[in-house]
Protein backbone atom coordinates (compact mmCIF):
# COMPACT_ATOMS: atom_id res chain seq x y z
CA UNK A 1 0.00 0.00 0.00
CA UNK A 2 1.56 2.95 -0.61
CA UNK A 3 2.31 5.67 1.62
CA UNK A 4 -0.64 8.04 3.12
CA UNK A 5 -0.61 11.75 2.32
CA UNK A 6 -2.83 12.49 5.13
CA UNK A 7 -1.14 15.82 5.18
CA UNK A 8 -2.90 18.59 3.47
CA UNK A 9 -0.21 20.71 1.20
CA UNK A 10 -0.67 23.46 3.64
CA UNK A 11 -0.04 21.62 6.46
CA UNK A 12 3.47 20.99 5.21
CA UNK A 13 3.90 24.18 3.66
CA UNK A 14 3.44 25.55 7.04
CA UNK A 15 5.85 23.08 8.36
CA UNK A 16 8.48 23.62 5.70
CA UNK A 17 8.38 27.70 6.40
CA UNK A 18 8.44 27.34 10.07
CA UNK A 19 11.86 25.05 9.77
CA UNK A 20 13.49 27.04 6.95
CA UNK A 21 15.17 29.97 9.60
CA UNK A 22 17.83 28.68 7.25
CA UNK A 23 17.36 28.77 3.69
CA UNK A 24 20.01 25.65 3.20
CA UNK A 25 20.60 23.05 5.62
CA UNK A 26 23.63 20.67 4.61
CA UNK A 27 21.91 16.87 3.74
CA UNK A 28 23.48 14.40 6.10
CA UNK A 29 23.90 10.14 6.12
CA UNK A 30 21.67 10.10 9.64
CA UNK A 31 17.73 10.16 9.04
CA UNK A 32 15.55 10.86 12.01
CA UNK A 33 13.53 7.68 12.00
CA UNK A 34 10.28 5.78 14.12
CA UNK A 35 11.98 3.25 16.52
CA UNK A 36 9.73 -0.29 17.35
CA UNK A 37 10.74 -2.35 20.55
CA UNK A 38 8.77 -5.35 20.81
CA UNK A 39 5.66 -5.33 18.95
CA UNK A 40 4.94 -5.00 15.40
CA UNK A 41 2.69 -2.46 14.56
CA UNK A 42 -0.70 -3.62 13.55
CA UNK A 43 -4.12 -2.20 12.34
CA UNK A 44 -6.14 -0.97 15.37
CA UNK A 45 -3.74 -1.86 18.04
CA UNK A 46 -2.10 -0.08 20.29
CA UNK A 47 1.72 0.38 20.84
CA UNK A 48 4.84 2.95 21.40
CA UNK A 49 6.38 4.25 18.63
CA UNK A 50 9.89 6.58 19.78
CA UNK A 51 11.59 9.19 17.11
CA UNK A 52 14.64 8.86 16.88
CA UNK A 53 17.09 12.31 16.56
CA UNK A 54 20.01 11.37 15.38
CA UNK A 55 22.37 14.64 15.41
CA UNK A 56 21.90 18.19 16.23
CA UNK A 57 21.49 20.83 13.60
CA UNK A 58 24.54 22.16 11.60
CA UNK A 59 27.04 23.79 12.81
CA UNK A 60 27.04 20.85 15.68
CA UNK A 61 24.38 22.98 17.24
CA UNK A 62 22.28 21.33 19.77
CA UNK A 63 19.07 20.07 19.58
CA UNK A 64 16.21 22.12 21.96
CA UNK A 65 12.66 21.44 20.76
CA UNK A 66 11.11 18.57 18.54
CA UNK A 67 7.61 19.26 16.85
CA UNK A 68 6.15 15.83 15.89
CA UNK A 69 2.75 15.53 13.48
CA UNK A 70 0.62 12.66 13.99
CA UNK A 71 -1.69 11.27 11.18
CA UNK A 72 -5.22 12.02 11.97
CA UNK A 73 -5.67 8.16 11.66
CA UNK A 74 -4.11 7.80 15.01
CA UNK A 75 -5.19 8.65 18.40
CA UNK A 76 -5.36 7.55 22.32
CA UNK A 77 -1.54 9.27 22.20
CA UNK A 78 0.23 9.50 25.34
CA UNK A 79 3.87 10.85 24.67
CA UNK A 80 6.92 9.82 27.05
CA UNK A 81 8.13 12.05 29.82
CA UNK A 82 11.59 13.30 29.14
CA UNK A 83 13.71 14.32 31.73
CA UNK A 84 15.00 17.97 31.18
CA UNK A 85 12.21 18.51 28.45
CA UNK A 86 8.80 19.99 28.60
CA UNK A 87 6.03 17.95 26.50
CA UNK A 88 2.79 19.01 25.10
CA UNK A 89 0.29 17.57 22.88
CA UNK A 90 -1.68 19.96 20.36
CA UNK A 91 -5.44 19.00 19.39
CA UNK A 92 -7.66 20.20 17.29
CA UNK A 93 -11.23 18.89 17.66
CA UNK A 94 -10.33 16.89 20.08
CA UNK A 95 -8.34 15.00 17.75
CA UNK A 96 -4.19 14.65 18.66
CA UNK A 97 -2.61 16.75 15.85
CA UNK A 98 1.20 17.28 17.31
CA UNK A 99 3.28 16.11 20.03
CA UNK A 100 6.02 18.91 20.88
CA UNK A 101 8.72 18.38 23.62
CA UNK A 102 10.74 21.77 24.11
CA UNK A 103 13.49 24.01 26.17
CA UNK A 104 15.37 20.57 25.99
CA UNK A 105 19.14 19.90 25.16
CA UNK A 106 20.18 17.15 23.02
CA UNK A 107 24.02 17.33 22.02
CA UNK A 108 25.00 17.10 18.19
CA UNK A 109 27.13 14.20 19.71
CA UNK A 110 24.47 11.82 20.98
CA UNK A 111 21.08 10.61 19.53
CA UNK A 112 17.77 10.54 21.44
CA UNK A 113 14.30 8.45 21.76
CA UNK A 114 11.25 10.23 22.20
CA UNK A 115 8.37 7.79 22.43
CA UNK A 116 4.65 7.85 21.85
CA UNK A 117 2.10 5.95 22.96
CA UNK A 118 -0.62 5.18 20.43
CA UNK A 119 -3.50 3.18 18.79
CA UNK A 120 -2.65 2.74 15.26
CA UNK A 121 -5.15 3.36 12.50
CA UNK A 122 -7.19 0.59 11.39
CA UNK A 123 -5.95 0.54 8.34
CA UNK A 124 -2.69 -1.25 7.23
CA UNK A 125 -0.23 0.56 4.92
CA UNK A 126 2.79 3.20 5.58
CA UNK A 127 2.27 6.38 7.50
CA UNK A 128 4.42 9.41 7.44
CA UNK A 129 5.19 11.31 10.44
CA UNK A 130 6.85 14.61 9.69
CA UNK A 131 9.10 15.83 12.24
CA UNK A 132 10.69 19.13 12.85
CA UNK A 133 13.80 19.54 15.71
CA UNK A 134 14.77 23.03 16.24
CA UNK A 135 18.34 23.94 17.22
CA UNK A 136 18.08 27.83 18.69
CA UNK A 137 17.54 29.82 15.17
CA UNK A 138 18.37 26.44 13.53
CA UNK A 139 16.12 23.62 12.33
CA UNK A 140 16.07 20.16 10.25
CA UNK A 141 12.84 19.57 8.81
CA UNK A 142 12.05 15.55 8.49
CA UNK A 143 8.82 16.25 6.45
CA UNK A 144 9.24 14.98 2.41
CA UNK A 145 7.08 12.48 1.58
CA UNK A 146 7.85 10.93 -1.87
CA UNK A 147 5.48 10.86 -3.92
CA UNK A 148 3.59 7.43 -5.61
CA UNK A 149 6.65 5.31 -7.17
CA UNK A 150 9.62 7.48 -5.71
CA UNK A 151 12.29 5.72 -4.17
CA UNK A 152 12.36 7.76 -0.05
CA UNK A 153 15.99 6.81 -0.03
CA UNK A 154 16.22 9.77 -3.13
CA UNK A 155 14.89 12.22 -0.69
CA UNK A 156 17.47 14.80 1.77
CA UNK A 157 14.80 15.02 4.51
CA UNK A 158 12.41 12.19 4.32
CA UNK A 159 10.05 12.08 7.00
CA UNK A 160 9.64 9.39 9.48
CA UNK A 161 7.42 6.15 8.56
CA UNK A 162 5.59 3.24 10.58
CA UNK A 163 4.47 0.68 8.47
CA UNK A 164 1.13 -0.50 9.99
CA UNK A 165 0.54 -4.40 9.30
CA UNK A 166 -2.91 -5.98 8.82
CA UNK A 167 -5.01 -7.44 11.28
CA UNK A 168 -6.95 -6.54 14.48
CA UNK A 169 -4.28 -6.03 17.29
CA UNK A 170 -3.53 -8.38 19.85
CA UNK A 171 -4.06 -5.76 22.26
CA UNK A 172 -7.58 -6.57 23.89
CA UNK A 173 -8.03 -9.38 21.65
CA UNK A 174 -9.36 -12.96 22.09
CA UNK A 175 -6.10 -13.67 20.91
CA UNK A 176 -4.09 -11.69 22.79
CA UNK A 177 -2.28 -14.54 24.89
CA UNK A 178 0.22 -14.50 21.23
CA UNK A 179 1.59 -10.96 22.96
CA UNK A 180 2.00 -10.32 26.23
CA UNK A 181 3.81 -7.08 26.52
CA UNK A 182 6.78 -4.57 25.75
CA UNK A 183 9.11 -2.92 28.43
CA UNK A 184 11.37 -0.05 28.25
CA UNK A 185 13.47 1.16 31.03
CA UNK A 186 15.50 4.50 30.40
CA UNK A 187 17.43 6.29 32.23
CA UNK A 188 15.35 9.59 34.02
CA UNK A 189 17.60 12.37 35.38
CA UNK A 190 21.14 11.53 37.42
CA UNK A 191 19.77 9.00 39.76
CA UNK A 192 16.45 7.40 38.62
CA UNK A 193 14.90 5.11 36.37
CA UNK A 194 11.76 5.13 34.35
CA UNK A 195 10.29 2.11 33.98
CA UNK A 196 7.02 2.30 30.64
CA UNK A 197 4.95 -0.65 30.61
CA UNK A 198 2.63 -1.76 27.81
CA UNK A 199 0.85 -5.28 28.17
CA UNK A 200 -1.68 -6.81 26.44
CA UNK A 201 -5.24 -5.21 27.12
CA UNK A 202 -6.18 -8.78 29.06
CA UNK A 203 -4.09 -7.69 31.74
CA UNK A 204 -5.90 -4.88 32.70
CA UNK A 205 -6.68 -3.58 35.96
CA UNK A 206 -4.08 -6.13 37.25
CA UNK A 207 -1.46 -6.33 39.72
CA UNK A 208 2.17 -6.07 38.18
CA UNK A 209 5.32 -6.82 39.09
CA UNK A 210 8.70 -5.30 37.96
CA UNK A 211 11.80 -6.53 39.55
CA UNK A 212 15.65 -5.81 38.78
CA UNK A 213 17.77 -9.26 37.82
CA UNK A 214 21.23 -9.04 38.45
CA UNK A 215 24.02 -12.05 38.92
CA UNK A 216 20.77 -14.54 39.34
CA UNK A 217 19.67 -12.40 41.55
CA UNK A 218 15.59 -10.82 41.62
CA UNK A 219 15.14 -8.33 43.64
CA UNK A 220 11.63 -6.17 43.34
CA UNK A 221 11.17 -2.85 42.32
CA UNK A 222 7.29 -2.22 43.05
CA UNK A 223 4.41 -3.95 42.03
CA UNK A 224 1.39 -1.55 40.48
CA UNK A 225 -1.93 -1.91 39.52
CA UNK A 226 -2.08 -1.52 35.31
CA UNK A 227 -4.80 0.86 33.72
CA UNK A 228 -7.45 -0.39 31.37
CA UNK A 229 -5.20 -0.46 28.72
CA UNK A 230 -2.77 -2.43 30.60
CA UNK A 231 -0.37 0.38 30.60
CA UNK A 232 1.97 1.80 33.49
CA UNK A 233 4.57 4.24 33.81
CA UNK A 234 6.74 4.49 37.30
CA UNK A 235 10.09 6.26 37.92
CA UNK A 236 12.20 4.44 40.77
CA UNK A 237 15.61 5.81 42.05
CA UNK A 238 18.36 3.88 40.35
CA UNK A 239 20.27 2.74 43.45
CA UNK A 240 18.61 1.92 46.82
CA UNK A 241 20.00 -0.32 50.36
CA UNK A 242 18.25 -2.85 48.43
CA UNK A 243 19.19 -3.14 44.90
CA UNK A 244 21.13 -1.39 42.05
CA UNK A 245 20.30 -0.88 38.25
CA UNK A 246 23.19 -0.60 36.70
CA UNK A 247 23.83 -1.25 32.62
CA UNK A 248 23.37 -5.58 31.97
CA UNK A 249 21.03 -5.67 34.78
CA UNK A 250 17.54 -7.47 33.51
CA UNK A 251 14.17 -5.43 34.16
CA UNK A 252 11.37 -8.12 34.34
CA UNK A 253 7.78 -7.83 34.80
CA UNK A 254 5.47 -10.15 35.61
CA UNK A 255 1.54 -10.42 36.05
CA UNK A 256 0.16 -13.40 38.60
CA UNK A 257 3.18 -15.33 38.50
CA UNK A 258 4.14 -15.05 34.87
CA UNK A 259 6.82 -12.72 33.18
CA UNK A 260 5.43 -11.00 30.24
CA UNK A 261 8.41 -8.99 29.24
CA UNK A 262 11.79 -8.11 29.60
CA UNK A 263 14.02 -5.65 28.88
CA UNK A 264 18.21 -5.20 29.56
CA UNK A 265 19.17 -1.72 31.20
CA UNK A 266 21.64 0.55 29.84
CA UNK A 267 21.61 -0.94 25.90
CA UNK A 268 21.48 1.46 23.17
CA UNK A 269 17.98 2.02 22.74
CA UNK A 270 17.96 1.38 26.90
CA UNK A 271 14.88 -0.49 26.88
CA UNK A 272 13.74 -3.05 24.23
CA UNK A 273 10.42 -5.35 24.69
CA UNK A 274 10.24 -8.56 24.89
Amino acid sequence: MSTKHFLAKTVLGALAASAAVLASLTPVSAHATVQLYGSTPTAGGYGHMFLRIPHGCEGGLATDTIKVQLPAEFSAVKPQAKSGWNVAVTKATGQPTEVVWSNGSLADANFDDFGISVKYPSTAGTYAIPTVQYCGTSSVAWIEVPAAGQDPHSLAKPAPTVQVGEGSSSHGSASASVWTGDVLAEKFGKSSVRVVLDASAIHRSKLAKVSVVSDGKSTTLFTGRLDSRGDLVKTVKAKTSRYHIMTGSTIEVSVGGKVIATTTYGSSSEGAGH
